[in-house]
């Protein structure tokens, strides 16, 4: 019982805290892609 409400409040932290590592991983994908696509048509 102690877990639901702990859980419910955490729950937008550990959102939060994924939203941003899946921005990083976002962005760092996006430079890889770049970057091979520029040395792939240069």
């Amino acid at each position: 019982m102690m877990y639901r409400t702990a859980n419910r409040h955490s729950v937008r932290f550990i959102v939060r805290r994924l939203a941003r590592k899946l921005k990083i991983t976002l962005s760092e994908l996006l430079s890889d892609i770049t970057a091979s696509a520029r040395s792939t048509f240069a």
